[in-house]
């Protein structure tokens, strides 16, 4: 079978998935969606003046939301109509496509293998992914550039090419300036890879730096240009202020179990004290009304002192920081990551708040009283688990061993790169607030470096 055909069955198992998951579901808001909806009716409105009253509210949502996919949803009613929500649905998932594809045809280069390029591709195909495609959120678009541009970056230029294309470098960085547009950080997302990127430019023997500047221009441009529409609104230089609630969240989460750092007497601290005792996510907001109402904080103050507060907790009580984001990530993580059992159950619960079947450890403790199509679920799911388990020890041990193996490859550089780029995500979100959604763009790579490293075995031909 070749990567033509690996290619194809994967797509065509994505596309049913993907559309019967839709024609299911709908497009299916969720609370964060009213946020990117709010923004999307500024942006149609014929008075911008609201860009002048940022200051006004506590918690501004364009200034915790990005622009990006607030614009995608206001050009949708402008060319859809009353279907616009479906038009953004179908978008999201042509992007997921794209991204299937790309990711399958990377893990058969790498692996010179149909069935295990067969296998990474469904862990979007059929994976939590496709419930994220039909979610009025920027998770899918932005998951389906990242996994683009990585799988790009550990590729080869074309066989008589001196290096990558100039214009592939243009798109890579077109695509990072569109995720930091989805959101905020994108551009940190992105830094975390650089050393792969870096690599990705090496292969050329001749203007390097035209395309190192083609890659990089985009982001730089895209990210100046909104500091600059933010700094003429306000007056203050910034690029986004979500840092006044998800700077919080870990240290709430700290206070949580423990560790409080609010204990000085910083204005911060006072209003952190009075404003809470739980430390609850929703207390968060509580605070940022409280600062504006009886301190006269900005959102951008507010964000900033969030930040200072988060990088203090690192420096003075690391061990609690990371002791958190134990918590964070564990094997509710890592079960996910090739689990199509888990993906229609937590799914299915994410879209109607209802479960399709109880966990499964309470299943297999009940047996007698339980259906066999439950009963069913909860083997498909043990055995995805399993999986899912095998392939990130791959992922994580035997990945680096066989990449240090192989000596001083190209392509050994590169998975090293991923590989590190990739926990480096994993430890990102871990310290910060991590859900699936935001390490989607993870799964794939787990998956197919860790199909990758796991050893061959072949058949042997009997003899007579």
């Amino acid at each position: 079978m070749n990567a033509g055909s690996a290619t194809f069955i994967t797509v065509t198992v994505a596309l049913a998935v993907k559309l019967f998951v839709w024609a299911h579901y709908g497009p299916v808001p969720v609370n964060d969606t009213a946020l990117y909806e709010a923004f999307a009716q500024m942006l149609l409105q014929d008075d911008w003046s609201w860009q002048y009253t940022f200051f006004d509210d506590p918690t501004p949502v364009t200034g915790l939301r990005m622009i990006g996919y607030p614009s995608l949803l206001a050009l949708a009613q402008i060319a859809a109509g009353d279907a616009w929500r479906h038009a953004i649905v179908g978008l999201q998932i042509g992007a997921s496509l794209g991204s299937v594809a790309v990711a399958t045809l990377w893990i058969y280069r790498l692996s010179d293998s149909p069935i295990r390029a067969i296998i990474a591709g469904l862990s979007l195909a059929i994976g939590q992914s496709a419930i994220y495609d039909t979610l009025l959120l920027p998770d899918s678009l932005f998951s389906s550039l990242a996994i683009m541009i990585l799988c790009t970056l550990c590729g080869r230029g074309a066989p008589g090419q001196s290096g990558p294309a100039i214009s592939t470098a243009l798109l890579c960085g077109a695509g990072v300036a569109a995720m930091s547009l989805l959101r905020a950080n994108g551009v940190h997302i992105a830094i975390l890879f650089l050393p792969l990127a870096f690599l990705w430019l090496t292969q050329a023997r001749a203007n390097r730096i035209s395309r190192a500047l083609a890659l990089i221009l985009p982001v730089v441009i895209t990210v100046q240009v909104y500091m600059f529409w933010n700094q003429y609104r306000t007056g203050v230089r910034f690029l986004s202020t979500s840092a006044q609630i998800v700077a919080f969240q870990p240290l709430y989460e700290m206070a949580q179990h423990g560790t409080n750092v609010f204990t000085d007497d910083s204005v911060l601290s006072r209003t952190v004290r009075e404003t809470t005792t739980s430390f609850d996510y929703s207390d968060i907001g509580v605070l940022n009304r409280r600062l504006k109402a009886e301190h006269g904080w900005t959102s951008v103050e507010v964000a900033q002192a969030g930040t200072e507060a988060f990088i203090n907790a690192a420096l003075t009580e690391p061990l609690a920081l990371l002791g958190n984001a134990g918590h964070a990530f564990g094997f509710s993580v890592i079960r996910s990551l090739f689990n199509p059992a888990l993906a229609v159950s937590e799914g299915h619960h994410l879209i109607t708040a209802q479960r399709l079947f109880p966990g499964a450890s309470k299943i297999f403790k009940s047996l007698n009283t339980q259906s066999a199509g439950t009963i069913l679920y909860a083997v498909i799911y043990s055995v995805g688990a399993i999986a899912s388990t095998v392939l990130f020890a791959s992922f994580l041990i035997a990945a680096p061993f066989k990449c240090l193996r192989q000596g001083n490859r190209r392509d050994s550089l590169s998975i090293l790169a991923l590989w590190s780029g990739t926990l480096a995500m994993f430890a990102y979100y871990s310290l910060i607030h991590l859900e699936i959604r935001y390490i989607l763009p993870a799964i794939p790579v787990v998956v197919g470096v860790g199909l990758w490293a796991l050893p061959r075995f072949r058949a042997r031909r009997p003899t007579f």
